[in-house]
């Protein structure tokens, strides 16, 4: 805790923007989280392959179907991180098996087109959404453009008209 604090000290002193968007550091337990150190994540060609030694064929890269930078970056760090609590790993499992069951297994049912269509429709849709941490961050350091207010407000837009679906998905 103490180097911390002298790192953020000289930070603070020497970088005189470098600290306004720091606003809280947490620490994670190492019972919370599996520790993959550098060797371990090459090995196991969890973000590179050692075939052509490309990303192409790594795990990241077969999973990563993801609409958004954020969603990518959500998703390499659950990846590179992975939890132990047994309870967080089956509440994630049942997370996603109640979404894959409700947007197929009802369509199978009774032929409702409205949980395939929900599905497609949030994936075309997180396909317009821009990266919102690095729209903030450019605002913070003051480095504007007009683009970059009107690509937040486009991507708050489609958050804001679509706030349902975003609803019903985290009551599932």
């Amino acid at each position: 805790m103490n180097a911390i604090t002298l790192l953020l000290y000289y930070l603070n002193h020497t970088q005189k923007n470098f600290l306004t968007n720091i606003t809280k550091i947490s620490f994670h337990s190492q019972d919370t989280y599996l520790i993959l150190d550098e060797v371990t994540i090459k090995n196991l060609e969890i973000l590179s392959s050692t075939y052509e030694g490309s990303e192409k064929y790594s795990l990241l890269n077969i999973l990563d179907t993801t609409q958004t930078a954020g969603g990518s970056r959500l998703l390499r760090h659950l990846i590179t991180n992975p939890i132990k609590d047994l309870n967080q790993i089956n509440w994630r499992l049942d997370t996603i098996e109640r979404y894959l069951n409700n947007g197929n297994m009802e369509r199978l049912k009774d032929g409702n087109i409205y949980t395939e269509w929900r599905s497609k429709y949030i994936h075309q849709l997180l396909s317009h959404v821009r990266d919102i941490p690095k729209l903030v961050s450019i605002i913070l350091y003051k480095k504007l453009l007009p683009n970059t207010f009107i690509k937040l407000r486009a991507t708050l837009r489609i958050f804001f008209e679509n706030k349902f679906l975003l609803d019903e998905l985290r009551h599932l």
